[in-house]
This record gives C-alpha cells, sequence and structure tokens, in this order.
C-alpha cells in the first residue's frame, strides 16, 4: 500500500512538472512577427477610438490609430457591443490589412467618470501582437510577444 502511495505522488510530481512547460514549444514562438516593420511604440489618438467605438458589426473600417497618421486600421467590423447603459463600450475589427489581424478594443467608464480603454492588436497565428497601454500621458500600442503577454 506504501508503494503506491508513492507512485501516485511521483506521477502527481511528474503531471504537475510537464503542465509547467507547456508552452514553451508554442510554434508561434518561432515564426516572424506579423508586426515586425512596425515601430515598437504607435501613439494613439483617443478621438481615434471613439469613433471606432461608434460602429456596428458589418461596418468597413478605414480609421488611422496614430497621432502620426501613418498606421491606418483597415477592415469589417465582427463584433460590437454595448452594455450596463453605456458603462462598457466593445468593439473588435478584422483588418485587412494586416490581414486576418483582429482588433479588439474596450471602453469602460467608472463611477468617478473616468474612461480606460484596453485594446490588442493581433493574429492567431503569429507571435507578436500590439498592447494598447496608458503611460500616465497618453495611450499607445506596445508591440509585444504574445508569449510575455501571457506570462504576465
Amino acid at each position: 500500500m506504501k508503494n503506491l502511495y508513492l507512485l501516485a505522488l511521483v506521477s502527481l510530481v511528474c503531471n504537475v512538472s510537464n503542465a509547467q512547460t507547456v508552452g514553451i514549444n508554442d510554434p508561434r514562438l518561432k515564426k516572424q512577427g506579423l508586426f515586425r516593420q512596425l515601430p515598437d511604440s504607435i501613439p494613439v489618438d483617443i478621438n481615434s477610438l471613439e469613433a471606432l467605438l461608434t460602429l456596428n458589426a458589418g461596418s468597413e473600417v478605414m480609421i488611422d490609430l496614430s497621432l502620426s497618421r501613418q498606421h491606418p486600421l483597415k477592415g469589417t467590423v465582427i463584433a460590437s457591443s454595448e452594455k450596463y447603459n453605456g458603462k462598457i463600450h466593445a468593439v473588435s475589427v478584422r483588418s485587412s490589412t494586416p490581414e486576418g489581424a483582429v482588433f479588439y478594443l474596450s471602453k469602460s467608464i467608472h463611477e468617478d467618470g473616468r474612461e480606460t480603454y484596453r485594446g490588442t492588436w493581433m493574429h492567431k497565428d503569429y507571435a507578436d501582437i500590439y498592447a494598447l497601454v496608458y503611460n500616465g500621458k497618453e495611450y499607445a500600442l506596445l508591440k509585444k510577444k504574445f508569449h510575455d503577454l501571457v506570462m504576465e
């Protein structure tokens, strides 16, 4: 009986250690980045984000997200929603450039009136993504590795 408990314990430890290494062999880690020719950081125009949040599913999108007007988002809105009396807005855009990537954007309005934006621009087959972040002064799309984002 003692050997059975020992065998079960060893088996459990082996399974846990194997589960921790899953993801290291993710094929996206070996692929080149979809956004490799774009800058690491793109300052974002809030007015463009607001305009994007007003679109309905099926709408064609041609909007420049950046303050420099050099990084357009072209594609089609695949989902759009508003919840909790307008306190949360969300939109998803399948982009045509880069083809197949999806830009996810949400806006939350807090009780004190603050507005928070969250967003991700990614493609399921590539290792890099853009994450929308606030640096204390402005929002920007920061290039990140998918693996690093999942590990945060």
